[in-house]
């Protein structure tokens, strides 16, 4: 006796790379009723985002054409929903934090360059902290080099388990698909 089996519905999209955006693309899409398809010579989550180390840090990229920095920074705002979305949705805890990053600065000319950052990080409504002197940095972080002079704060940014949140998405797109 032989079963038939259904074969699945073509694709009306071909998503070309498994990184985190191409599988995020791919599930909104099959979340919209597409039917999707992922391309990818490599294991999902590889590439840019294996490389990335889940670091979610756009303010590092002050000095950026403003566009990008906007973008990068809407982007970062909208992350807290979309990990609370995707592990709602897939019942998968994903490794998520707001930790912040510590910048350091060696030398005076370092310094300056720290609170010209946060000056312009203020001026985008993010509220850095400047850390002016090695103690303070020291008292943040015990193990860095007693070089340091000083420090800058940016507690919104945070880091993700990008592979898991990858293979998370793509589990969930091929549900939906």
């Amino acid at each position: 006796m032989s079963t038939i089996k259904a074969m699945p519905r073509p694709p009306d999209i071909i998503v070309v790379g498994a990184g985190i955006v191409g599988c995020a693309v791919a599930c909104e899409l099959a979340r919209r009723g597409a039917a999707v398809q992922i391309v990818d010579e490599r294991t999902v989550g590889m590439g840019a985002t294996q490389a990335s180390a889940g670091i979610l840090a756009p303010h590092i990229e002050i000095t950026s054409p403003a566009a990008f920095l906007d973008l990068a920074v809407r982007s970062l705002n909208l992350f807290d929903d979309f990990i609370a979305r995707t592990q709602a949705d897939s019942g998968i805890s994903v490794p998520y934090r707001r930790t912040g990053t510590l910048h350091v600065a060696t030398s005076d000319e370092g310094m300056r360059e720290l609170r010209s950052a946060a000056a312009r990080l203020e001026a985008q409504h993010v509220i850095p902290g400047l850390l002016d002197d090695a103690q303070m940095v020291l008292a943040e972080e015990p193990c860095l080099s007693p070089d340091v002079v000083g420090g800058l704060v940016v507690p919104s940014h945070g880091f993700v388990a990008a592979g898991d949140l990858t293979s998370t998405i793509a589990v969930k797109t091929r549900d939906e698909t």
